[in-house]
C-alpha cells in the first residue's frame, strides 16, 4: 500500500466517523428503526464481498523447517549442562532430597521419639479443646478475632504461633500439667 492509498483509507474512515452517526439518526428518525438494523447487515454484506473480490495474497506461505525432536532435546539439554547455575541447582535438589528422607526416618517418624510425639500431640489437643469450652480466656485479640471468625479457627491461629516454651506454660497455667 502507497503513503497516498493509506491516506485515502484514513480520510474515508473518519469521514465514516463523523458521518455514521448522523446518517443513523436521520435514517431511524425518518424511516424507523428496523431500517437502521437492515442498513447495517446490508453494510457488512457488502464488507465481506469486497473482501472475497480482493484477488491478491495477504501473506505468502511460508515453509516450516524440519524438526528433529531428539536432536532439539539433546541441545537443550547441552545448554543447561553448560549453565553452572543450573547445575549446582540440580546437586542441591539432589541434596535436599536426601536431606528429607534422612529426617523423615530420623526424626518426623522416629520411633525413639514417639513419647514426644505423643506428648505435644496431648498437650495441643488439650489447650484445644480449653479454649473451645472457655474463649474467654484466650487473649484479648484473639476473643475479637473469635467474634468475625470460627472459633476454632483461631485457636488453631493462636496455637500455631506459639513456640514450645510457651505452650507448655500455657499447658501448666490452663490445664494443671507440667
Amino acid at each position: 500500500m502507497h503513503h497516498r492509498d493509506f491516506v485515502r483509507a484514513k480520510a474515508a474512515f473518519a469521514a465514516a466517523h463523523i458521518a455514521g452517526p448522523s446518517l443513523g439518526t436521520l435514517i431511524y428518525q425518518s424511516v424507523g428503526r428496523s431500517a437502521v438494523f437492515l442498513f447495517d447487515a446490508v453494510s457488512y454484506v457488502v464488507s465481506a464481498v469486497s473482501l472475497l473480490l480482493i484477488r491478491t495474497e495477504f501473506r505468502a506461505a511460508k515453509r516450516e523447517p524440519e524438526h528433529d525432536l531428539a536432536r532439539e532435546i539433546l541441545d537443550g539439554l547441552r545448554w543447561l549442562w553448560k549453565k553452572p547455575l543450573i547445575r549446582y541447582s540440580l546437586s542441591l535438589l539432589k541434596a535436599n532430597q536426601a536431606l528429607r528422607k534422612f529426617l523423615y526416618k530420623n526424626l518426623y517418624f522416629s520411633a525413639a521419639l514417639d513419647p514426644e510425639r505423643n506428648d505435644a500431640e496431648r498437650v495441643i489437643r488439650e489447650l484445644f479443646g480449653f479454649w473451645m469450652t472457655k474463649p474467654e480466656s484466650l487473649p484479648h485479640n484473639y476473643q475479637e478475632k473469635a467474634e468475625q471468625e470460627p472459633l476454632a479457627r483461631v485457636v488453631c491461629d493462636y496455637i500455631a504461633g506459639m513456640t514450645d516454651n510457651f505452650i507448655y506454660e500455657q499447658y501448666a497455667k490452663y490445664c494443671g500439667g507440667s
